[in-house]
């Protein structure tokens, strides 16, 4: 995607957005911990290879954000 209005967010950003903590995002990296989220965004590197700063597009947290809401139960009354 290529977009004008691209944006990168940090893990706190993520965080806050989800509801989650940092820790819970790095385990849902993590194909070893039972959290493990295969759909979760991949973080993108920020600087050369000695740089550790990694970001999330934002438009990718959105769109499992939206999954996440899809895939969710409907309530009716009856």
């Amino acid at each position: 995607m290529c977009s004008a209005q691209m944006r990168i967010e940090t893990i706190g950003e993520v965080a806050a957005r989800i509801k989650r903590g940092r820790s819970t995002i790095y385990a849902m990296q993590n194909e070893k911990d039972k959290r493990f989220d295969p759909e979760f965004p991949v973080p993108i590197s920020l600087g050369n290879q000695n740089c550790t700063s990694k970001g999330y597009l934002a438009h990718e947290v959105d769109e499992w954000i939206f999954n996440r809401m899809d895939r969710r139960p409907t309530r009716h009354k009856k």
